[in-house]
């Protein structure tokens, strides 16, 4: 079976466990400080573990020729991303945001993991720290138009930041996790897929998807941000000479994810249409269920 059927039936079930997490606010079993409780699990707890797991591999020569690639094509493809989303919603800082950053975290690793294996969490953890930092830099400058709003301090203790770093020194230098410790992490990971969609699924359950399939900004950035960057991405990749297909494929996924959720928080704690920043991530998140394999079956007959 090709990564794409692979990867649509991955999707499938996100959809599943994303209605659950809906079903279960609309029911009362999840309540907002519910989500918000599970949200922090998520981002201080099972994705750090994640990343670090990433990074207990063997410190050989590959792994770190890997590495490098890793950060060309992943800034290859962000500075794409956010080229193409600058020119097209220059005039509307919330929505260049949305487009411009996927959600390569929450719903990229467990994508990446179920499709390729848990091995390609270490191809794209030069994307996730990435990511961070332009978010916190470059992106709440873009939604504020307003430096001050800069916090050299919440970017360099953001718990992706942390992870990376404890990730780097383990595999530098080559630092053995005890055994009991390795098996926390690989059972930690295991919740990254469930939470992360329940999580994105109290979204949906919280916005008027009737009015937000009526905005025409909405279908907008939506394309931009699910097909268009993802397509100039695919023949951006098909350029740059690296040979590892496995390699492109996996930052491929995670560039082809939805607007993430730090759209919305970042809109609401500014101040911003926090309304629209939560309709673009749910319409892009549910659209994407039905683009992130055809862009894959797109990628493996050209890359």
């Amino acid at each position: 079976m090709d990564v794409a059927a692979i990867l649509f039936r991955q999707v499938l079930l996100m959809l599943i466990l994303m209605m659950c997490g809906a079903v279960f606010y609309k029911i009362g079993f999840i309540t907002d400080q519910g989500s918000k409780d599970m949200g922090k699990i998520l981002l201080y707890l099972v994705v750090p573990c994640v990343i670090i797991n990433s990074f207990c591999i063997d410190n050989t020569a590959e792994n770190m020729q890997i590495l490098c690639h890793s950060a060309i094509l992943t800034f290859a493809g962000l500075f794409l991303s956010i080229a193409v989303s600058f020119i097209i919603f220059r005039k509307d800082g919330l929505t260049d945001f949305a487009v411009a950053f996927s959600n390569c975290g929450f719903m990229g690793i467990p994508l990446i993991t179920a499709t390729i294996g848990s091995h390609a969490v270490f191809y794209m953890t030069v994307m996730l720290v990435f990511a961070v930092i332009f978010q916190w830099t470059y992106g709440l400058f873009l939604m504020t138009g307003n430096p001050a709003v800069l916090q050299p301090k919440k970017l360099i203790t953001n718990p992706t930041i942390i992870a990376a770093l404890i990730g780097c020194v383990l595999f530098v230098f080559r630092i053995p996790l005890p055994q009991i410790v390795s098996n926390t992490f690989a059972a930690l990971t295991g919740l990254n897929a469930p939470l992360s969609m329940m999580v994105l699924g109290v979204y949906l359950a919280q916005s008027d998807l009737i009015q937000a399939f009526k905005d025409k900004r909405v279908y907008l950035a939506s394309f931009v941000r699910l097909l268009l960057i993802p397509i100039a991405t695919v023949f951006l990749f098909k350029l740059i000479p690296i040979g590892f297909t496995e390699l492109k494929i996996t930052i491929l996924i995670a560039a082809s994810c939805p607007a993430g959720s730090s759209t919305a928080l970042f809109a609401k704690e500014h101040g911003k249409d926090f309304v629209l920043a939560s309709e673009e991530v749910c319409i892009t998140t549910l659209l994407s269920l039905i683009t992130i394999p055809l862009i894959i079956q797109l990628a493996s007959a050209v890359l």
